[in-house]
């Protein structure tokens, strides 16, 4: 073992020793190159001077034909590419013009003149997706040759399929199986008439929300906001609480502006809401009351001209009956100053 160790070591000393001496010759040339120069050097120097222009020659070359493939594609002219010089740029260029041409008018026919087997598919998928949603005739995504593109295709359809599906029997045409479970699951929630009918949905998460539209419509038909508190998600929850307030705020509109009460819509909290309300209970009370002087408590501009539009046939109306009753009270009920004084002197 002591002795392999020694050889190696040995072995070692020698190879350092070739590389320090290597190390002297390469500078000993290094320093002579640096200070002198021998004719067969100007030689030297001479050919490498010639292969730098080639070089370059060279890269510019490829710059032209970058330039002009560039050219062509902003141009979508493929006869540019005829001024490539490299065969590869060139066949590229030829391709891609296509490409481009194909795609921007849809016209799939071109596709088959691509020469790359891959960019010839790529292109011909790429019309028949946009075949697929411009004329929403999904069936065609099975002529896509692309796995991911098919794949693409079919979940738009089955998207499409699920916003258009009328029936449970039109959830049958979605492939993807989570969406044809929500589909089905639309469709148990919609006819449900208690918690018993969403029993049926696998899907936890879309039997809750069955069991949660259920509490939904029972608030909103009771307006029972205690019964929101049963929704279990946060938002639905909260949004079933404004529908109910949302609802019995309407019907106290509703009531106030059949009444001509504006009084009533005090008690609405929005506040948009409660200022409509007064307008419209106003209106409706000039109308029951024969009054304009109502209009006058209406702030929306639009509705406070069409109330006055009655005034006109108001006082005629106070006019009329005040001179067939002899009442002097009538004839105090009508604005205009003018008609007013008639109406009383005529008494």
């Amino acid at each position: 073992m002591n002795q392999k160790k020694f050889l190696a070591g040995v072995g070692i000393m020698l190879a350092l020793g070739l590389l320090i001496a290597f190390l002297g010759i390469y500078l000993q040339q290094k320093m002579q190159s640096d200070y002198e120069l021998p004719p067969e050097e100007t030689v030297i120097e001479d050919s490498e001077s010639e292969k730098e222009v080639d070089l370059e020659a060279e890269v510019k070359k490829e710059d032209s034909d970058s330039i002009i493939l560039k050219k062509a594609l902003v141009q979508t002219d493929e006869n540019i590419c005829h001024d490539i010089k490299n065969d590869d740029v060139r066949k590229k260029c030829f391709d891609s013009v296509r490409l481009a041409k194909a795609l921007e008018i849809n016209d799939q026919s071109l596709c088959e003149k691509i020469e790359d087997k891959s960019t010839a598919e790529y292109c011909a998928d790429q019309i028949i997706l946009k075949t697929v949603i411009s004329q929403k005739n999904y069936e065609k995504c099975a002529e896509i040759k692309s796995s991911a593109l098919k794949e693409q295709c079919l979940d738009i359809a089955d998207k499409q399929n699920l916003l258009k599906a009328s029936a449970p029997e039109d959830c049958r045409n979605i492939t993807n199986k989570d969406l044809r479970a929500k589909c089905m699951a639309h469709f148990q929630t919609k006819n449900a008439d208690s918690s018993d009918d969403c029993s049926t949905i696998i899907d936890n998460k879309l039997r809750q929300e069955c069991v949660d539209e259920l509490y939904t419509k029972e608030a909103e038909e009771n307006l029972d906001l205690e019964i929101c508190d049963k929704i279990s998600n946060q938002t639905k929850q909260d949004a079933c609480k404004n529908n109910v307030k949302k609802i019995t705020q309407n019907d106290w509109a509703k009531e106030a502006v059949e009444k001509g009460d504006a009084a009533n819509c005090a008690s609405i909290i929005d506040a948009e809401l409660k200022q409509k309300c007064k307008d419209k209970a106003n209106f409706q009370a000039m109308r029951i009351y024969r009054d304009v002087n109502y209009c006058e408590k209406i702030v929306n501009p639009e509705i406070k001209t069409a109330c006055f539009k009655d005034e006109e046939k108001i006082n005629l109306y106070w006019s009329l009956r005040a001179k067939k009753e002899r009442k002097e009270e009538y004839c105090l009920k009508i604005t205009d100053e003018k008609i007013k004084n008639e109406c009383i002197t005529l008494l």
